[in-house]
Parts: structure tokens; sequence; C-alpha cells
């Protein structure tokens, strides 16, 4: 689906059949649409993590040098090192251990936070860490699965009946309904990786 097709598809969803024909119109649909589709899409995005915007980045350090970063830090005396989030990252999920993914009982630590002057940054003790995350995806250019565009048209037809529909029960009705589309989504997902191994096994089972 084009931008064009999801913004039709929310306003079908919250009950307005005035579609919107280009992305400039100044219609009362058009102009809805430009502020809410963007913080919508963010928000959708960072709510799960969808397999179609996952990404990965080996993380720079903060200043670009291999001092700990903690010494130029203010508050950060818990970490050793401040890592630069990227541009693009909507989620941070993950620091990525040397080696590949394994099961481990003890996982990197890691945050994120702020630093001196107001940088994002993704505080470690590790060295050289790789970041999985949720990028920013264009929809346009990184065509999304399915179920990313029932969840994000759901959730845009709720802002859409709160704006445009001025029905407030169905508004309420589409997020619920949003929220449960999530769970869904992550049962179908999950089929395609790999599943984690049951953390309450015993040692002497995990490590045969």
């Amino acid at each position: 689906m084009t931008r064009l097709d999801l913004i039709n598809m929310a306003l079908l969803k919250a009950g307005v059949s005035q579609t919107v024909v280009t992305e400039t119109e100044n219609t009362r649909e058009g102009l809805t649409a430009r502020k809410l589709y963007d913080p919508t899409r963010r928000e959708v995005l960072r709510a799960y993590p969808w397999a179609f915007a996952t990404r990965y980045e080996n993380l720079e350090i903060v200043d670009g040098d291999d001092a700990p970063a903690v010494q130029r830090l203010d508050g950060a005396v818990e970490w050793q090192y401040a890592y630069q989030y990227p541009e693009d990252c909507l989620f941070a999920r993950r620091l990525v251990a040397a080696g590949g993914r394994r099961f481990d009982r003890n996982p990197l630590r890691w945050r994120v936070g702020r630093a001196s002057q107001n940088l994002l940054v993704v505080f470690t003790n590790d060295v050289d860490p790789m970041l999985e995350y949720t990028g920013d995806v264009d929809l346009d250019t990184t065509p999304p699965e399915p179920l990313f565009e029932s969840a994000f048209t759901t959730l845009l037809a709720s802002r859409f009946a709160m704006s445009l529909s001025r029905e407030a029960k169905l508004a309420r009705e589409l997020y619920l309904l949003f929220r449960d589309e999530l769970p869904f989504a992550q049962t179908i997902n999950g089929r395609e990786a790999q599943p984690e191994p049951d953390t309450d096994q015993a040692s002497w089972h995990t490590d045969r």
C-alpha cells in the first residue's frame, strides 16, 4: 500500500466517506492526515519489534575516542561507556554480544539515557557493542508487512475518529482494537524466528 492507500484505509475505518486524492490537498481530511500520519507511524513502529523494521548497527563511542566516556558525562558513574544513539533509531531493543546470538543467562547490561549537551546515548560497560533496533522506516520505500498495515491504519483511524468524525466512542473502540492486534502480530511474527530457550530450564539441560 502507498501512503495515500494507508490514509484512505484509515479514513474508511473511522467512518469518513471523503477520501484523500493527493498528499498536498488542503481539504480537512488532507490537512488532518498530514499532521497525524508520521507521529502515528512512529508510535506503531515503537509499539512492537516489527521484523521489516529491524536494523543492526555497530555503535560509535561518544567523542569518537577509546577513553571511557563516563569520565566526561555528568551522572553516568554506573557506566564505563556511552555510545551514540543511531539517528534513525525509534526503539533500541538489545545489544548483540560478540560471537552472534545465543542464549545468555547474563545478557549485556545497557540503558538509553541523556548525556552532556542533551545527547541521546546508549550506556553500557561493553566495548564495541552492536545494537539491534527498530528503524525509522519510510513506508513508501520499505514495504511494511500486512499486520503492521492493519495495526497502523487502525490506530490512525482512532485519531481520525476523534478529529474528523468527532466520535469518541468509535475512537476508543478503534484504539482497543489496535491494542488487540499487537499480541496477534507477536504470535505470527514469532513463527519466523527461532524461539529463545526457556530461561527456567536447568543449566544441565541448556548446556548440553
